[in-house]
């Protein structure tokens, strides 16, 4: 039987009543008692002050310490509760985003895999990809699938078709891709998306039909990519759309994983295919390498070596682009929300050594956890759109960084 320690409690609510603002700290404090007296109440405000206060913390062990307390309270929560659920994803994502921070990964694949349970799969999928586990990461993709979660989106089919083809499997990765295709085909057709995303991705799948062994398949598709380059190049975008360099982003860093060593358990790398999901251990290796590859690129150059050379900087050139995204906090991101105007020059996503994006010149573009949000939405009169990067970056100082605007189904 617990004991009560009213002068505790009191003290809690003369806190909470009290006309100044009470520091994190000292609401979990206040919370961790009140939780004991009235847990319908005060766990769930426990759990939501503890997540705050690890976004909050600049050290790691401070943050993992308060993301473990914020699963075991929330494990605690009575069913039923409003919002159980979701409170206990976000107190199990914090938990594994911190716990992969550290380079604890055998405790944050625990993490995960209750949180698979609970019915979010991505983290788990991105860190099985990491360790190159790719067949494990395709059956949680096609669970959730059959499961009707995630909704079909580009970023959804674009990391299934990644893990299918890291598995191996050339031909079911071009399926699921194809399907994505056909539909950015007719969503452009009725003006609810840029034709430079479809050009990304025919570009894309042309790549995926070639390694495949399917040189017609690939041939067609970029006869098609070159046909909407033509449109383009005629006409331009028939609307301006919100950024959308997130979806060239993640093509881009796909298109180089050949590239790349060979994931393991081992020696993880990034889950090639997702923008987001990196864990922070693995992301600063692979931005690690660049300083080497670009020493190496200069050496080649030196001499002459130029086949090497562009094999140096197609894996170099990748590097920018992973690092224009790359969250605070691992795994576990909340983005904050802005609005950026871009009408898209229809850049190829097949890293060569002088692709990478335009830096960003107002500040970020919003971005959540599953991927940019709505490019279909037009920009208003009120703005002045440029018609170029170029032009853009010419009239604008520059920004911080660039992330991504959800696109929805």
């Amino acid at each position: 039987m617990v004991t009560i320690d009213h002068d505790a409690v009191l003290r809690a609510r003369v806190l909470l009543l009290g006309s100044g603002r009470p520091s994190g700290a000292e609401l979990i404090g206040a919370y961790r008692v009140l939780a004991e007296v009235s847990p319908k109440v005060y766990v769930p405000k426990l759990v939501d002050a503890l997540l705050e206060l690890r976004y909050q913390s600049r050290d790691p062990n401070v943050a993992v310490a308060l993301a473990a307390e914020a699963a075991r309270v929330a494990r605690r929560m009575e069913p039923g509760l409003p919002n159980r659920a979701e409170r206990l994803s976000r107190a199990l994502d914090a938990y594994q985003a911190a716990l992969f921070a550290l380079g604890r990964r055998a405790e944050g694949c625990s993490i995960c895999e209750e949180l698979a349970e609970a019915g979010r799969s991505e983290p788990l999928s991105s860190a099985l990809a990491e360790e190159g586990r790719f067949k494990e990461a395709v059956e949680l993709e096609e669970a959730a699938v059959r499961n009707g979660i995630p909704e079909h989106s580009f970023w959804t089919r674009v990391r299934w078709a990644a893990n299918l083809e890291g598995a191996g499997l050339h031909d079911a990765a071009s399926t699921v891709f194809r399907e994505l295709v056909e539909e950015t085909r007719r969503e452009a057709a009725e003006q609810r998306t840029a034709l430079a995303i479809l050009t990304w991705e025919l570009v894309h799948f042309s790549r995926m039909r070639e390694t495949a062994g399917d040189g017609a398949g690939a041939a067609a598709a970029r006869q098609e990519a070159l046909s909407v380059l033509e449109e383009l190049a005629n006409t331009g975008e028939p609307k301006n759309w919100s950024c959308i360099l997130g979806w060239w982003r993640t093509l881009f860093v796909l298109s180089g994983r050949a590239a790349e060593p060979a994931a393991s358990p081992e020696s993880p790398m990034p889950p090639f295919g997702t923008e987001l999901g990196w864990s922070r251990e693995v992301r600063d290796r692979f931005l690690g390498m660049l300083p080497g590859l670009e020493a190496e690129a200069a050496r080649l150059r030196e001499a002459g070596r130029l086949p090497e050379l562009v094999d140096v900087q197609r894996r170099a050139s990748g590097r920018p682009s992973a690092k224009a995204t790359a969250p605070t906090c691992s795994r576990s991101v909340s983005h904050r929300t802005s609005t950026r105007v871009w009408r898209s020059p229809a850049a190829f996503p097949t890293a060569t050594p002088h692709a990478s994006p335009a830096p960003s010149p107002t500040g970020r573009c919003s971005s959540s956890r599953h991927g940019p949000s709505n490019p279909r939405m037009p920009i208003s009169p009120k703005r002045s759109p440029f018609s170029t990067i170029a032009d853009r970056a010419a009239r604008s100082p520059p920004g911080r960084g660039q992330g991504s605007v959800r696109r929805t189904s």
